[in-house]
């Protein structure tokens, strides 16, 4: 008899659950459309606006699943997905949320079960100033290095390690040296960050993402230094290395992250969508 009952309070509970995200998804819809400019606060504002229904229970698996179902929706909603790549890069096909990148290349491209290098979400700081405007002061706990496509093909197939010890950062090569050295400081966090990713000549400001972006992706460099920067490339998801345009560029990033810095998920940026 206890199975019957348990059996008709499931089928009874699942279109009450179902209203409940229908309605969720519906005052997200509505939040968003009546923003008159659709931009950072808009979707910060529509988030807060409409907080997440409550998962079925504390349990990691109920955890991931309510995060994913708010995640559909909004990567199906034009204005909130077109945001979300132009503040956050994420892009439906490549962004699994769970803190690892899925390849876009190669026999692995596309499937989960391949995302191994770890990601986290960075802001989009200065490593240059080329746009005083923009860009007054570089990070000083970050190091760039500046590749032609001619230089690149000679160090596809080598470490990434052995690249950054052979060239020096186009800024502050002492300092770099003491970072790399140093032990990791916050436990939640790798002591040392990469990101890699080709810039039209035209459009480097000296920030490591596009402008207007408020964090973009960096990996774990423990992880890729002693891989080849194409193992790395390609297990990051990054594209753009076959036909590059004219006039570009490649740039590779080292970071000693700060308290800023967080992991790749959907938890850490629905917090982060929830901040004022």
């Amino acid at each position: 008899m206890n199975k019957y009952i348990l059996c008709l309070a499931l089928v009874f509970a699942l279109p009450a659950r179902a209203d409940t995200w229908n309605d969720w998804q519906s005052g997200f819809t509505q939040t968003i459309n009546a923003c008159a400019i659709k931009d950072g606060a808009c979707l910060n504002h529509t988030f807060t606006a409409t907080p997440l229904p409550a998962p079925d229970s504390t349990s990691a698996n109920d955890l991931l699943l309510r995060d994913l179902r708010a995640a559909q929706v909004m990567l199906h909603q034009p204005d909130a997905s077109s945001l979300l790549w132009k503040l956050y890069g994420i892009d439906s096909s490549a962004y699994l949320g769970t803190g690892y990148s899925v390849p876009l290349n190669g026999p692995q491209a596309r499937q989960y079960a391949f995302a191994r290098q770890r990601e986290y979400f960075v802001p989009n700081l200065c490593a240059e100033t080329i746009d005083t405007a923009l860009c007054p002061a570089r990070a000083s706990n970050l190091w760039v290095w500046k590749v032609t496509p001619q230089q690149l093909a000679r160090w596809l197939d080598k470490p990434v390690a052995q690249l950054l010890a052979a060239r020096r950062p186009l800024h502050d090569a002492a300092g770099f040296n003491r970072a790399r050295r140093a032990p990791a400081t916050n436990p939640d966090l790798p002591r040392l960050l990469i990101r890699f990713s080709p810039v039209p000549d035209a459009f480097y400001k000296g920030q490591v993402g596009r402008g207007g972006a408020a964090r973009v992706f960096f990996g774990d460099y423990d992880q890729a230094r002693a891989v080849t920067l194409r193992d790395f490339i390609t297990a990051t998801g990054t594209t753009g290395l076959d036909a590059p345009p004219p006039g570009t560029h490649y740039y590779v990033w080292l970071l000693a992250p700060g308290a800023d810095v967080r992991q790749a998920s959907w938890d850490a940026l629905f917090k982060l969508l929830a901040q004022p």
